[in-house]
């Protein structure tokens, strides 16, 4: 697995993934075993994450086409934890795993099926504590100045003209307007794009 960077809004978002990944399961288990599908496609997970949260910080940033690297979080916590891989569940498109799964997905799913997910709760949620403070505490590093609104946009315009082969096909609209609350809390232009793109 490979986490490179981890920032505060990949954890962020990371920790509310896992509470709608495990919501979906305990939903599934209620269901006649023929009935059931445990898998969720990045854009229902990112539907119900905020619906469910729609106050939770950074929610802003939470979009399908950057669930990779906040997936990879949950592979993380899990893999620390000795917990079941629950990022497994969520899917794309073709319904299978994003290409930085490599695990065995039949025996994942059926891990987490059999796993007692009450019991690791409280766990679960120390973990992303003690992340979050990592992240945090390597974010103090950098100088960060708000912008108002207005001033967002327009550097986001001049990095859009600046560089536009790398934001075509990869910023949508929904991303453009996360880029741009996320330069509104004084994120630099650069870490806002990654935030919002998957990285290949």
């Amino acid at each position: 697995m490979a986490v490179t960077k981890i920032t505060e809004i990949s954890v962020c978002l990371a920790k509310l993934y896992f509470a709608v990944l495990l919501e979906h399961v305990r939903t599934e288990l209620g269901k006649a075993e023929a009935d059931r599908d445990i898998t969720i496609r990045y854009g229902e997970l990112v539907r119900r994450t905020k619906e469910k949260y729609p106050d939770a910080p950074y929610i802003e940033a939470a979009i399908p086409v950057n669930i990779g690297k906040r997936l990879l979080v949950v592979e993380m916590i899990c893999q620390r934890l000795s917990l079941p891989n629950l990022a497994c569940l969520a899917v794309n498109g073709q319904g299978r795993p994003g290409e930085g799964y490599t695990g065995d997905w039949e025996a994942d799913k059926a891990a987490i099926l059999a796993f007692d997910w009450d019991a690791a709760s409280a766990d679960v949620h120390h973990a992303f504590e003690l992340e979050t403070a990592a992240a945090r505490k390597r974010a103090r590093t950098e100088r960060r100045r708000k912008l108002p609104e207005s001033e967002a946009r327009d550097l986001y315009w001049e990095a859009y003209k600046a560089d536009r082969a790398s934001y075509d096909g990869k910023v949508d609209l929904e991303g453009k307007e996360a880029m741009i609350k996320l330069l509104m809390r004084g994120f630099p232009i650069e870490e806002a794009f990654n935030e919002v793109v998957e990285q290949e």
